[in-house]
């Protein structure tokens, strides 16, 4: 009777976790559909042109492309190396996007940092997340853009992911160096490495090699003696003190061996800001400023201090 009264608890169990993973899809599907009808609602002037999917292999994902096709792509090894072996990925046309929502609980804690945008060899991918009102749930945003995407469309996409819900981005954090009940503070967003800007941070890394990177590229793989999950590409420049002034020096990081280097993330904004554009149609201008870039932030690591390799320095300019 005992042994009976266990498997039947047994089964019961698998039951009720059966009936609550189906009632979590339901909720996540119902949830991109009104994604979906939204998504239409906002874009009429695309809709000849786009395509709606959710991926089989990609559970409770909603996918929106727009003048995408299929490219050759070389990954990338911890090590920082660029594979020899191509694979196909699909990603958005100099002119197109890819949106991709994936619906989680809300207490998923994603590895990568957001918001924040990452440069890949064909296009820009920026992360976000949405938390909706009411439903315990949050959306992963990962939207790939081409560079020469029509900005008022770019516009758009940005306003829509807002309007899905309050984004990490709005729910600001404590400093790490502060208790958890310390209030928000306005004074330092966070940078791709997880800190607010300007706080110190240790890093490890390999210089990336070969592909269409920036000069001086660490894929870091360690902060603070933590590993993270998933490495982080940061681009690094370097500090040093004089005359009570901090000023730029100059860092050439070796390749395939490892660099440890102590510092702090700051940010940029780079590319032609669309008010630029706005008033260059406005004001009939004649010439206006270009850029290969979109507008939008950048994030460096500044070295103040070299842990390693040995012979590694931080020079200072003689000119």
């Amino acid at each position: 009777m005992k042994a009976f009264s266990l498997v039947t608890a047994v089964f019961f169990a698998i039951g009720a976790l059966a009936a609550h993973a189906e009632d979590t899809a339901t909720q996540a599907d119902s949830l991109l559909q009104r994604v979906e009808e939204d998504f239409r609602a906002a874009f009429p002037d695309l809709a000849d042109e786009l395509r709606f999917e959710y991926p089989q292999h990609y559970p409770s994902t909603l996918v929106v492309d727009y003048r995408t096709r299929k490219f050759t792509v070389y990954g990338r090894s911890m090590t920082g190396e660029v594979s020899e072996q191509p694979h196909e990925a699909v990603g958005p046309t100099h002119v197109g996007f890819r949106l991709q929502i994936s619906v989680q609980d809300d207490s998923v804690v994603n590895q990568a940092m957001m918001p924040q945008s990452l440069r890949e060899p064909y296009w820009v991918t920026d992360l976000s997340e949405r938390h909706p009102a009411g439903t315990g749930k949050q959306l992963f945003c990962r939207l790939s853009r081409g560079g020469r995407l029509d900005q008022d469309v770019l516009g758009r996409l940005t306003t829509f992911q807002i309007n899905l819900g309050e984004g990490e981005h709005d729910r600001l954090q404590p400093a790490p160096s502060e208790p958890a009940g310390a209030g928000p503070r306005r004074s330092a967003p966070r940078g791709q490495l997880g800190a607010p800007l300007g706080y110190p941070l240790t890093i490890e890394g390999v210089l990336v090699t070969g592909g269409k990177v920036e000069s001086n590229t660490l894929l870091v793989d360690n902060v603070n003696g933590q590993r993270l999950a998933e490495p982080v590409s940061v681009v690094v420049s370097c500090s040093y003190v004089e005359d009570h002034n901090l000023r730029r020096g100059r860092i050439a990081l070796p390749a395939k061996t490892r660099c440890v280097l102590r510092g702090y993330e700051e940010f940029t904004m780079i590319g032609v800001p669309p008010a630029v554009h706005q008033l260059a149609d406005q004001l009939g201008w004649e010439e206006r400023p270009l850029s290969p870039t979109p507008w939008q932030w950048r994030t460096t690591f500044v070295a103040l201090d070299v842990v390693a390799p040995a012979g590694l320095e931080i020079e200072r300019p003689t000119d």
